[in-house]
Order: C-alpha cells, then sequence, then structure tokens
C-alpha cells in the first residue's frame, strides 16, 4: 500500500456519525475483543455518544479515502498520573490489516500524547487476540499483567492482558 493514500486525523464533534458507525461495526465484527457490548453501544443517545466523542483523543486511519482504523486514548486526571493515558476502542478493518495503517494510527496517536505531556501509554488486550498481542509487541509495548476473567461474554470469561510503552 502506499504510504500517500494513508491519511491520520483526530476526530471532533463534528465526526459524531463517522465515529459511531465505526465503534458499532467493531463491536459487530468483533465482539469478544472488547469489554463492552454492543447492546449498550445501541442503547446509547446521540448525547452520550457524543460526551463519549469529546471526552477521548480518538484518531481514525483513512485508507484510500475510506476510514478504517479507530484509536482512542483516555488520560488519567489526577495530578500525580497526568502523565498516562490508556489506549481504548482500538479497530481496524479487516480489509486494512497488514497494510501498515494501524501502526501509522498509532504512532500519530503516540506523538499527540507525547504533545500533551503524556510520557506512558497503557492497554488492556484480550488474551484471545493474538495478532493484537504480536502488534503491540512490535510497537514496542510490554505486558506487565494478567487479569484472569477480565470481562465476560455469554459463557465466555476472557482474560485481559495489561501493557505499557514509555513515551520518549
Amino acid at each position: 500500500m502506499r504510504t500517500d493514500q494513508i491519511e491520520i486525523r483526530v476526530l471532533n464533534e463534528t465526526d459524531l456519525t463517522l465515529f459511531k458507525s465505526l465503534r458499532i461495526e467493531a463491536l459487530t465484527k468483533e465482539p469478544l475483543n472488547y469489554a463492552s457490548v454492543l447492546e449498550d453501544a445501541l442503547s446509547l443517545s446521540d448525547l452520550d455518544w457524543l460526551k463519549r466523542l469529546t471526552s477521548l483523543h480518538l484518531h481514525v486511519g483513512w485508507l484510500a479515502g475510506v476510514p478504517c482504523c479507530l484509536m482512542g486514548m483516555v488520560r488519567e486526571n489526577g495530578m500525580a498520573m497526568r502523565h498516562r493515558a490508556s489506549l481504548v476502542m482500538v479497530y481496524t478493518k479487516s480489509s486494512a490489516r497488514g497494510s501498515g495503517l494501524s501502526a501509522k494510527t498509532l504512532t500519530a496517536l503516540e506523538a499527540h500524547a507525547v504533545g500533551l505531556g503524556i510520557s506512558q501509554l497503557e492497554l488492556t488486550v484480550s488474551a484471545h487476540n493474538p495478532a493484537a498481542i504480536r502488534f503491540y509487541e512490535k510497537a514496542g509495548y510490554q505486558e506487565y499483567g494478567r487479569r484472569p476473567a477480565g470481562f465476560y461474554h455469554g459463557s465466555i470469561y476472557v482474560d485481559d492482558l495489561l501493557m505499557f510503552k514509555g513515551l520518549a
């Protein structure tokens, strides 16, 4: 894939429809990879969606003009923890996997974090998602723990792997 076909941008309140669409697609197509569930997302009002959109730092990666990758970041609030943020809502459409779009979107999000004075990004990834684990390891994230039965889907308990990366 040519890198001139990749664009990364930060979402704002005018991107509500795009945000909802990508998030609902993620929860529909990859339900075991998220602690959130589709039914909860579908029950949200537009005001609730807007609150989520404006409280997160959301990045979307576009591939050949199509929005294919969503990544969010939530900063810690306390003064003693403001150097930390969590990576959330990560999703890449299957058609864009292997294109380099996810890596470029993550790099842009990390640069945004550094610009905000964040020096450590943390994430939780499903232990049932080895491709995502490899992606984060390749990007420099290290596992520091495991939360057994981090979330529950139907009859399946899913462990969470806890990972972090120090940012320059």
